[in-house]
């Protein structure tokens, strides 16, 4: 309980890009109670950048209501969008578009059992789509099957005894040191 765990998500751009003049994506990830998100940990790299791109490209939303996940009043914990990945820094055809963040595990955390977090992405998937005909506003997108991950927690308890009498040592003090 209140340890850091990274999560990573990735996404490949599609090598053939033909037709499109845009092209966005929808990170949605949904943490288990057992997780606490961290907004401010949020970094998206586009292409072999290594330096994080500037929030101006991408708009990080928490929670958000009515995520589509099992059914209508979801709600998921976060979501990254990208508008047009296609003038993002770094952007080249098939292309890996990566969001990082932390999450802290918290009090509701389930110990010596799995804490899941849930992701999808959703991406345009109509290169005919015609970003200036007002008849269509809003770019169809498709969406990948959840994904899952799990994040383990376990609770050690630890005495320290006389090696002889098997008896708890008075006034012992160690430190327990762990990658």
């Amino acid at each position: 309980i209140g340890k850091q765990v990274s999560f990573h998500l990735k996404a490949e751009m599609p090598l053939n890009m033909e037709g499109y003049e845009k092209y966005k994506m929808v990170f949605h990830d949904d943490l288990s109670d057992g997780l606490t998100f961290d907004a401010s940990s949020v970094e998206v790299f586009v292409g072999d950048d290594v330096t994080p791109i500037a929030n101006t490209y991408y708009t990080l939303t928490y929670p958000v209501a009515d995520c589509d996940k099992d059914g209508a009043g979801y709600t998921c914990d976060f979501h990254v969008t990208i508008e047009n990945v296609m003038t993002v820094p770094g952007y080249t055809p098939g292309c890996d578009v990566i969001v990082k963040y932390k999450a802290t595990l918290n009090e509701n955390a389930l110990i010596d059992d799995a804490n899941p977090n849930d992701f999808r992405l959703e991406y345009a998937n109509d290169p005919n789509w015609d970003p200036d005909d007002p008849s269509t506003p809003n770019q169809p997108t498709g969406v990948t099957p959840w994904k899952r991950v799990k994040v383990y927690s376990t609770q050690v308890e630890i005495r320290k005894v006389d090696g002889t009498s098997d008896l708890p040592l008075q006034g012992a003090t160690f430190t327990l040191e762990g990658a």
